[in-house]
């Protein structure tokens, strides 16, 4: 079932097949109505707000583990590989650049982008890194720990 999105239409819960390999990351920005699917074959898939039709698709360099989307249709992708990416979409070119290489050990888990032109990711190396997407520069980071105990979850983070 990792393969399949299930959608609420009408009070009913629908499921439709998108993808042949395994989602990796589901994002739903409401100002811009579009849904954003990433999954194992390096596709990102751009459906809109109700996830019923595609509207367009495009194909990366390695899987997309994260994406946030800018107020100005940038999107901003964290790889498997460990690589910032941002997308210009919804322009004539639709070309993509390679901003940063934000964790050396592993996947970006998580990625978001922030209106100050910044981004938060949180990869394998258990690292919080924040940027700056002008100066492609880190301004601040710290590592998060997180400790299970009794069904509860606790994150520590320590700022280095």
């Amino acid at each position: 079932m990792e393969n399949y999105i299930f959608l609420k239409i009408e009070k009913k819960l629908k499921s439709k097949r998108i993808s042949n390999g395994s989602i990796q990351n589901i994002t739903f920005k409401k100002h811009i109505k579009r849904v954003y699917i990433s999954d194992s074959f390096c596709k990102v898939l751009i459906y809109d707000s109700k996830g019923e039709e595609c509207l367009d698709y495009f194909v990366m360099n390695s899987v997309v583990k994260s994406l946030d989307v800018s107020g100005d249709n940038k999107i901003i992708m964290g790889l498997k590989n460990g690589e910032v990416k941002i997308k210009y979409y919804g322009t004539a070119t639709k070309h993509e650049q390679s901003i940063i290489k934000a964790h050396c050990m592993g996947n970006i888990n998580d990625i978001v982008y922030i209106p100050e032109k910044k981004i938060l990711t949180v990869g394998d190396d258990n690292k919080l890194l924040l940027f700056n997407l002008l100066s492609k520069k880190c301004q601040s980071s710290g590592n998060v720990n997180i400790i299970t105990y009794n069904n509860l979850i606790y994150i520590k983070f320590m700022r280095s």
